[in-house]
């Protein structure tokens, strides 16, 4: 038996850029074990449906090879999901989402350039590049746009 809650702190706010920093921790008892990842993607993805209407602007930017069905749900046109790996796997459902593969610590866009940043269990790939992706993250990241960190809770586990 186990038991999931959501938690969406507060945004963390940042006064020279103005951006909204919101994480969205799935607490958790069990580890992040394969046969339960796909339940909790699913989660997720429910729980981002909800959420990702209510941001606006121009570029949506998601860090990740998951694929995330609630992107279409948003009113942002111009969609980019980036994985790392050659394993990317291709959006068939979503027409107005675009694949691209690129290095997440250095990403092909421009300075202050994407609206809002999705990063579903990205940090977790490696403890040695965690700063670095942040900090590229925080490189691309439009003043007053949003960046959402989904992650499991280490200290649950």
């Amino acid at each position: 038996m186990y038991f999931k809650v959501f938690l969406v702190l507060p945004y963390l706010c940042d006064n020279k850029k103005g951006v909204k920093i919101h994480l969205l921790l799935l607490l958790t008892v069990f580890s992040w074990i394969t046969p339960l990842k796909k339940n909790y993607l699913d989660i997720e993805d429910h729980r981002l449906a909800s959420l990702i209407p209510h941001y606006t602007g121009r570029h949506l930017l998601q860090l990740s090879p998951h694929s995330f069905s609630s992107l279409s749900s948003s009113p942002i046109i111009h969609k980019v999901t980036v994985s790392s790996s050659h394993k990317c796997k291709l959006n068939t459902y979503k027409q107005d989402c675009y694949d691209l593969e690129s290095l997440y610590t250095h990403l092909p866009f421009a300075n202050d350039s994407i609206n809002l940043i999705l990063m579903p269990h990205t940090l977790e790939v490696s403890k040695n590049t965690a700063q670095a992706i942040l900090t590229e993250a925080w490189r691309v990241l439009a003043p007053n746009g949003h960046l959402i960190i989904l992650g499991i809770n280490p200290v649950s586990l």
